[in-house]
């Protein structure tokens, strides 16, 4: 019998959010911490615990004025305070390990049985992964984890 999704708990590819956030609002290529820092807000302002997934060490903007920029390297303190836990990911060589992080999002998701937010389109990465790296990659829908 199927459980009930938490509704009370997120997964967020911190990666995803701060890339999307600083190409769709600062209209910059680079990662900022401070999409990730409104997402995690609004959440937990909701009431939902999150739990974070990033690259270990990841280094990123922070701060919104151009006089306060500057280059931060791992999780910035009042991110992580938000956070019920943080998956740091360590980084890995080579094609099949390229979205190392997506995996853990989707695999943390499945765990908890929650939702997960990122900007992903998982199709074409699990397409892709399968095609190159053999079977077993995971493909995430609404609502289901499955296998491609």
């Amino acid at each position: 019998m199927p459980q009930t999704p938490q509704s009370n708990v997120i997964v967020i590819s911190f990666l995803g959010v701060g890339r999307t956030f600083s190409r769709d609002v600062l209209k910059e290529s680079s990662f900022h911490w401070e999409g990730v820092r409104r997402a995690v807000k609004y959440f937990v302002d909701e009431g939902i615990d999150v739990v974070g997934v990033i690259l270990e060490q990841l280094k990123g903007l922070d701060g919104m004025s151009p006089g306060s920029r500057r280059t931060v390297t791992g999780v910035p303190h009042d991110v992580r305070d938000m956070c019920q836990s943080i998956n740091e990911v360590p980084r890995a060589a080579g094609f099949c390990q390229q979205a190392v992080d997506d995996e853990v999002t989707i695999k943390t998701a499945y765990h908890r049985n929650c939702a997960f937010l990122d900007n992903d389109n998982y199709r074409d990465w699990a397409v892709t992964r399968t095609k190159s790296c053999g079977s077993g990659c995971c493909v995430a829908r609404t609502g289901e984890i499955g296998r491609a």
